[in-house]
């Protein structure tokens, strides 16, 4: 039975009528002021900036992102941080609060309209990433985009369309090109001279019911995590992909995770991904050889690079999948004027060739042309 209403501001009056008993009560209840207006975003710190300032704005619902992409921009460039989003107006202001950006928001459209954000981060559920990538491009901003850049071919060419009428950096969070070994690798091989790779990724077993499967919400692990390896392929090819064959594994949901993929190169050079999720934790996740020239060279878990040629030569570091560099290459070329690490083209055809292994699987393996 309710006897009692009260005003969210008059608690007190409640709390005194409870404790002192000045009147008889049954029920109360604390009414909420339906009027006010809800503010989603908060003003933290006041910041200046100059015209040249790389002003970040990220855009988040990954907490992995969060952890990796704020510490070095930070730490390791000149980037001044205006605002952050996040699906969790809460989580928005933690991170705001432990970083020092100048505003926090649970709407993204805040990024993207505020005047004082000229550089996107975003790191947000796959199906998100097309339409926030052109939200930003359409209001001149430079966009930093976690992979898949997007979700299929459709969505690809309209990013092509708009990416082509702006002046802005776009980049996706293709890392591994940006690891330490990595560019060792690179000046290892020659670059007149095909190579042959072999990549295997040992990733792991995902619940058939996850949400990285379903087609609409995570577009499958192909899209969603095949690409950093095939795009890795062309960036130590040295060379566009022309052609890409792929097969999956047979099994009751259909979820194109265990499959081999071979890539053809412009210039002659050959590559296969062996991407299993039916392994086991215990084998190291990623094993790269590559083949050229009388020279081998194998790279296990990004944690040993051994190189083969007249002589053996080990070298052994702390895993580093590249990151931070990657961040830090970014800003650097969007405040020094300089071209973006990955150009637009390549970015291209490296999400291209992953749908066309897509089309290639439902094709029960016919060689695809990109």
């Amino acid at each position: 039975m309710l006897t009692h209403t009260f005003g969210f501001n008059d608690a007190p009056k409640a709390y005194d009528l409870i404790m002192n008993k000045t009147e008889p009560f049954v029920g109360m209840v604390l009414k909420y002021d339906l009027e006010k207006k809800i503010n989603t975003s908060v003003s933290l710190n006041k910041k200046s900036f100059s015209k040249t300032d790389v002003k970040c704005g990220p855009d988040w619902s990954r907490k992995f992102r969060a952890k990796l992409l704020i510490p070095p921009a930070i730490k390791n460039t000149s980037a001044k941080f205006a605002g952050v989003v996040t699906a969790r107006p809460s989580n928005a202001r933690n991170i705001a609060d432990k970083n020092g950006f100048a505003f926090a928001s649970g709407n993204a459209d805040d990024i993207f309209i505020s005047k004082d954000v000229n550089t996107v981060f975003i790191a947000t559920r796959h199906d998100t990433h097309a339409a926030y990538v052109l939200q930003a491009l359409k209001n001149n901003k430079n966009v930093f985009v976690e992979k898949p850049l997007c979700m299929n071919i459709d969505e690809l060419n309209e990013i092509k369309e708009t990416f082509a009428k702006t002046n802005s950096h776009l980049m996706v969070g293709f890392n591994r090109r940006f690891a330490p070994f990595i560019q060792q690798l690179k000046k290892s091989i020659s670059k007149e001279i095909p190579c042959a790779i072999n990549y295997r990724i040992n990733a792991g077993n995902i619940p058939a019911d996850h949400r990285v499967h379903d087609a609409k919400l995570g577009g499958g692990r192909i899209v969603g995590e095949a690409c950093h390896f095939i795009d890795l392929c062309m960036f130590i090819a040295g060379s566009k992909i022309v052609s890409v064959t792929a097969n999956a594994i047979k099994e009751p949901h259909n979820l194109q995770d265990t499959v081999t993929i071979q890539l053809a190169f412009e210039n002659g050079s050959i590559a296969n991904i062996s991407y299993f999720s039916n392994g086991n934790k215990l084998l190291s996740k990623e094993y790269l050889e590559v083949f050229s020239g009388g020279i081998v060279v194998v790279l296990d878990d990004y944690k040993e690079l051994r190189l083969i040629g007249k002589s053996e030569k080990i070298t052994k570091g702390a895993q580093d999948k590249g990151h931070n560099n990657e961040v830090v290459a970014y800003i650097n070329a969007i405040k020094n004027g300089g071209s973006t690490p990955i150009s637009f083209q390549e970015q291209y055809i490296s999400m291209l060739a992953t749908f066309k292994c897509l089309e290639s699987i439902a094709l029960k393996g016919e060689k695809i042309l990109v």
